[in-house]
Order: structure tokens, then C-alpha cells, then sequence
């Protein structure tokens, strides 16, 4: 368990700490009579003309470091961790893996935590109290057979097929991303059996715009490993939704 320390200010005018740290930091201030006060949250510090000891928070913050791994047993860069403690009702807002890793720095108490990753399927590691690794698991493969006649829009534009599902907390919303084309169904692995509505977007390498149609659609995935087809309907709304977000993104809008 390493050690949280403040180090001690000398004699300046004034010195601002700030802390940005996604999940949590601290707030430390010198009180009249040389006391110090320190509480949760995301603060500034500011540091008077005085000369303060460490203090050591080890007992109330900690740094958690979470390793996410595929199932190759590779460090998996862009994984989403997410924190949770549904008692305390803390949530972060996630944190992306760089080398495999995601290090959060959080107050002590028990977390769950969550990964989420495209291609994989969700991992959920319950009570966490210190650093972990998380070894995730293929997603279900899932290919989608696309029933009705469909316009697509024009080069280098593509019609992007996803499926969405609200999660027990908000984290990844959108899943597949898969391009729609004719004679090559699209095909994507998901992170967890389920309910899905059915989304669309129209994308290019550097941009996806998602698009609002009016018919409600729900596909059901189921939880095995073998390759499973969904059909899924183009509704007379996409090609419309479509062409308006393509004089939308023209506009600059």
C-alpha cells in the first residue's frame, strides 16, 4: 500500500495546490490556530505563510491500480474502468486503460469494479480493496442479417449499425459500431446477453454522427458462445435521418 503524502510549504506568499484527479481528492487548508483541516471532494488547497508537517492520509485515501488483460493474457489498451460503491453512492466517471492500466486515486472503502471493453464481454469484480487484474473474456459473437430494401449514404460516408443497452450504471452505452453494407452482413461481438435497442449512425474515420429514426426496436441476444444471427429491420426512417444529419454536418452544425 503506498503512502499519500503533503508535503510541507515554507514560507511563500501563497501556494495553490490543485487537484484534478477524476475520482476523488483532497482539501487541505490551514486553520487560524494552526490546525489543519482535510475532507473528501474534489478541491483546491491553499497553503498560507506558515511551515506544515506531512500528513499522512494512507488510512483515508489510497492508490488503486486495476490491470486489464485479454484473453491472450495481453494488456489491453482503451478498456473502460469504472468504480462504483453502491452503499456510499460514490461513482466515477471512468477511466481508459494506457499500458493496461487504470490507477485510480480514491478514499478507503470497498468497490466494485467494472471493465468494459469492445470485442470483450463485461467483467464485474465485487468488493475491491486493493489493486487487481481483470482478465476479460470474448464478447458474444453476434451477426446481424439487415431485412428491407435500404439506401446507402454516399463515399466516405457509411451507415453504421450499434446496439444499445442501459447498463445497472452508466458506462459503456453503445456496442457493435458495425458498418452496413450490402452482401457483407455485419458482424460484432457484444459484452453481455441481453435486451438491445437497435441504433444507427452515419460515420466516416474521423466522425459518427448518431441518428434519431422514430421506430423503436429491440433485439434479444442470447449468452452462448456459438455465432448467433439477429435480424433487424432498415426502416423507411433511416435513409431520411441519414440525409438530414449529412445537410446538418455540410452546415458545420
Amino acid at each position: 500500500m503506498r503512502r499519500l503524502l503533503i508535503a510541507s510549504a515554507g514560507a511563500v506568499l501563497l501556494i495553490a495546490i490543485v487537484w484534478l484527479i477524476e475520482t476523488q481528492a483532497v482539501e487541505v487548508g490551514a486553520e487560524p490556530n494552526g490546525a489543519m483541516k482535510v475532507r473528501d471532494g474534489r478541491a483546491r488547497a491553499f497553503l498560507g505563510e506558515r511551515s506544515l508537517d506531512p500528513i499522512d492520509l494512507s488510512s483515508e485515501f489510497r492508490v488503486l491500480d486495476i490491470d486489464v488483460l485479454d484473453d491472450a493474457g495481453t494488456p489491453r489498451d482503451g478498456a473502460v474502468v469504472t468504480l462504483s460503491n453502491r452503499v456510499s453512492g460514490y461513482l466515477d466517471r471512468g477511466k481508459r486503460t494506457r499500458n493496461g492500466r487504470a490507477t485510480f486515486v480514491i478514499a478507503a472503502q470497498p468497490l466494485d469494479v467494472y471493465v468494459d471493453c469492445d470485442g470483450f464481454r463485461s467483467a464485474r469484480l465485487p468488493n475491491v480493496t486493493d489493486d487487481a487484474v481483470v482478465r476479460l473474456k470474448p464478447g458474444i459473437p453476434v451477426t446481424v442479417q439487415l431485412l428491407g430494401s435500404f439506401e446507402l449514404p454516399p463515399e466516405p460516408y457509411e451507415l453504421v449499425i450499434s446496439l444499445y443497452a442501459k447498463q445497472p450504471i452508466p458506462r459503456v452505452q453503445f456496442e457493435g459500431l458495425a458498418p452496413a453494407r450490402r452482401g457483407s452482413p455485419p458482424t460484432f461481438r457484444v459484452s453481455a446477453a441481453g435486451s438491445f435497442e437497435v441504433a444507427w449512425f452515419v460515420a466516416k474515420p474521423d466522425l459518427r454522427r448518431y441518428l434519431p429514426t422514430t421506430a423503436r426496436q429491440v433485439v434479444r441476444v442470447l449468452d452462448q458462445e456459438e455465432d448467433q444471427v439477429v435480424e433487424i429491420v432498415v426502416g423507411p426512417d433511416v435513409r431520411p435521418a441519414w440525409e438530414q444529419a449529412l445537410r446538418e454536418i455540410a452546415e458545420g452544425k
